[in-house]
C-alpha cells in the first residue's frame, strides 16, 4: 500500500535576507576624500612657494635686432689658367699670404715655349723677306730707268731709219716689262710687310700663351683654398687656388624686412661666434641689400668687423646685434619673465601674496629685455613663470630685485 507524504513534509528553503547597513558606511570614505582634498588644497593654495621676482621700474633701453649670418669676402678670386696642361709648380699653400703679381703656380711651359721660338723664327724670316723685297724693288727701279732710257733712244732713231722698227718695238716691250716688274716688286713689299706683321702678331700670341702658363696673385691676399697639386692635369678655367683679401671680409647677416625702415648704413653692431662664445667683436653696417628674399622675407646686410676672429674661416657662422635706437625711462622686463597662459602673452604678477596672471602688450627690445607698452605699471612685482598657476601663494626669493 502506497502512502503519500503530506505537503508539510517538504520544507521550502529561502535565501536569508541581507542585513541593511545604515548611512554610516559612506561617511568614512567621504571623510577620507575630503581630508585628502583639503590637504591638496592646502598644499596647492595654502602653502607659500618661493618664487624669483623683480620689481618693475623705468630705465634706459637700447632697442636691438639680432640675426644669424656668416663670414664672407667682397674680394675673393679663383686663380686659374685659360690653358689646359699639367701643373709643374704650386708655389703657395693654405693660409699663405701673397702679394699682388706674385707667382703662385705654373703649368708645364715646354709646348708654349716651343711655339714662341717657332713664331719668332717665322717673324725673323718675314723681316728678311721684307729686305729681299726692298732689294727687288731697287733692282726693278734700276731696270725701269734703264728700259726708259733705251726706249727714249730707240724711238727717235727708228723714226729717222737709223735703227730697225724691231729694235724700237723691243725697246717699248722692255719698258713695259720693267714697269710691270716695278709694280710687282712694290706689291711684293706690301705682301712681305703684311706677312711680317702677321708673324709678329703670332709671336705676341705665343708669348701671351706662354705667359698664361704662369698664374699670379691679382691682389694682396691670403690663400683660403688649394685644389690642385704639381703634376695634376687641369682644364682651361679649372680652379687651382682661391685667394681672399682679408681687408674685404664682412659678416653677411639676414634680417626681417620689417626693420628696413630703421636700419641704416653706419649703425654700430656687435658680433659673436659660436667658436668663441665669450668674445664680442665690434663693427658697423657697411651696406644693405636692395632685394628681399621672396620666400623668407629677409633682407641682407654686410657688417664690417673692427677685427677678425683669431681663427677665422669663410662661412663661419655667428650672430649680429645692431642697436637701432636707445631711449631713456622705458618700462621693460627681462624676457625670462615673459610667459604664455590661456593663449595670451603676459606676465605673472604678485597680488596680496598670490600669483595672478596679467596679459601684457610688449614692444621692441633687445636680446635680454622687452619694452612693456600696456598691462602692468612701474612698481609692480613680476614673477618668474616656472610652475606658477592662478592664486598660487608665493613668497619672493632673496634674488628679487629691481627690474
Amino acid at each position: 500500500m502506497n502512502v503519500q507524504p503530506s505537503p508539510d513534509a517538504f520544507v521550502t528553503l529561502r535565501r536569508p535576507e541581507r542585513r541593511r547597513r545604515g548611512p554610516l558606511r559612506y561617511l568614512l570614505p567621504a571623510a577620507v576624500f575630503l581630508a585628502f582634498a583639503a590637504s591638496a588644497a592646502v598644499m596647492r593654495y595654502g602653502i607659500a612657494h618661493p618664487v624669483e621676482s623683480a620689481v618693475l621700474s623705468t630705465a634706459p633701453l637700447a632697442v636691438e635686432v639680432r640675426a644669424p649670418g656668416n663670414l664672407d669676402a667682397i674680394r675673393e678670386v679663383t686663380v686659374s689658367t685659360s690653358l689646359a696642361g699639367r701643373l709643374s709648380t704650386v708655389a703657395v699653400d693654405l693660409n699663405d699670404r701673397v702679394t699682388s703679381g706674385e707667382i703662385v703656380a705654373r703649368l708645364d711651359d715646354s709646348g708654349p715655349a716651343a711655339d714662341v721660338a717657332s713664331a719668332e723664327a717665322t717673324a725673323t724670316a718675314a723681316d728678311r723677306a721684307i729686305d729681299t723685297a726692298l732689294a727687288d724693288l731697287d733692282r726693278a727701279r734700276a731696270s725701269l730707268a734703264n728700259a726708259r732710257a733705251n726706249h727714249d733712244r730707240q724711238l727717235p732713231l727708228a723714226a729717222r731709219g737709223a735703227v730697225s722698227q724691231a729694235n724700237a718695238d723691243s725697246a717699248v716691250a722692255t719698258l713695259q716689262e720693267a714697269e710691270a716688274d716695278l709694280t710687282r716688286s712694290a706689291k711684293a713689299i706690301d705682301q712681305a710687310r703684311a706677312q711680317a706683321a702677321s708673324a709678329h702678331a703670332s709671336v705676341k700670341a705665343a708669348r701671351a700663351k706662354l705667359d698664361d702658363t704662369v698664374m699670379r696673385a691679382p691682389f694682396d691676399g691670403i690663400v683660403v683654398a688649394r685644389s690642385r697639386n704639381p703634376g695634376d692635369v687641369v682644364t682651361a678655367g679649372a680652379s687651382v687656388l682661391t685667394l681672399v683679401d682679408p681687408s674685404s671680409i664682412v659678416f653677411s647677416a639676414r634680417f626681417d624686412e620689417s626693420i628696413l625702415g630703421t636700419l641704416r648704413v653706419g649703425m654700430p653692431a656687435s658680433l659673436g661666434f659660436s667658436s668663441d662664445p665669450g668674445h664680442v667683436i665690434a663693427g658697423h653696417v657697411l651696406r644693405l641689400d636692395r632685394e628681399v628674399d621672396e620666400e623668407t622675407r629677409e633682407v641682407g646686410a654686410d657688417i664690417v668687423l673692427d677685427a677678425l676672429p683669431e681663427n677665422w674661416a669663410l662661412g663661419q657662422r655667428g650672430t649680429a646685434r645692431i642697436t637701432l635706437t636707445a631711449r631713456d625711462d622705458v618700462l621693460s622686463v627681462p624676457k625670462a619673465f615673459i610667459a604664455r597662459h590661456n593663449d595670451e602673452t603676459g606676465l605673472w604678477i604678485e597680488k596680496n601674496g598670490r600669483a595672478r596672471w596679467q596679459a601684457v602688450r610688449f614692444g621692441p627690445g633687445n636680446a635680454e629685455r622687452a619694452e612693456i607698452q600696456s598691462g602692468v605699471a612701474s612698481g609692480e612685482t613680476v614673477l618668474a613663470p616656472k610652475g606658477l598657476f592662478p592664486f598660487m601663494r608665493i613668497t619672493t626669493t632673496a634674488e628679487s630685485g629691481k627690474s
